[in-house]
């Protein structure tokens, strides 16, 4: 005998948990991602930091720290990639557009931003105002380009790490030179960790 046809309640309330079933087992662990970038940040621009503290007059942070905060950002990246490669794998279509434009959004942000430092040096601006717009810059961008791809990617850990950005570039700005690489490092990372708690705790509902 075959079993009863569903009522249009009950066929709604099984796709809603189908739905619901299918966005938590294809979405990357965001609290662990969040971790794995905060740790990034605070040792990339607290190294910077650190490499400024022998010189008696500020002139930016040595080339070493700089390699080594590259060396964490992309760490943290290929973490970032490998997670969501195997929370999405599989998956296709508009969602997978997405994330190439979202990946490609970086670019159109960081490759100019890297030109217009170059044209700072050609006009003869002072090193210290090239190493305070070079430190601030990306984090603005960041914290712009985390807010606007909330609602598509993270929801509110994301809006929440990105405004906390923001919030650091303003409390950073009011900085002597020398103290804006290592606010931004604690403050920013002070940010990833309160998105992770969010992100925890939109995971258990």
């Amino acid at each position: 005998m075959s079993d009863p046809a569903l009522s249009p309640q009950e066929a709604s309330n099984l796709l809603s948990s189908t739905a619901k079933q299918v966005q938590q087992s294809t979405r990357p662990p965001g609290a662990l991602l969040y971790i794995v970038w905060g740790g990034a940040w605070v040792v990339g621009y607290t190294t910077m930091w650190a490499s400024t503290l022998g010189s008696r007059s500020y002139s930016g942070p040595a080339q070493w720290a700089i390699v080594v905060m590259i060396v964490c950002f992309s760490i943290a990246g290929v973490v970032t990639a490998i997670l969501i490669q195997r929370s999405t794998w599989g998956i296709g279509g508009a969602s997978s557009r997405y994330k190439a434009y979202f990946g490609l959004t970086w670019l159109v942000a960081f490759v100019p931003w890297w030109f217009s430092t170059l044209a700072l040096d050609r006009a003869s601006v002072s090193p210290q105002a090239i190493g305070i717009v070079m430190t601030l810059t990306p984090v603005i961008l960041i914290a712009v380009i985390y807010c606007a791809a909330s609602p598509l990617f993270g929801g509110e850990p994301m809006f929440v790490a990105g405004a906390w950005l923001g919030f650091t570039a303003i409390i950073a700005s009011f900085m002597h030179a020398r103290w804006v690489l290592v606010v931004i490092g604690v403050v920013g990372m002070v940010g990833f960790v309160v998105a992770a708690v969010v992100a925890k705790l939109k995971e258990r509902e």
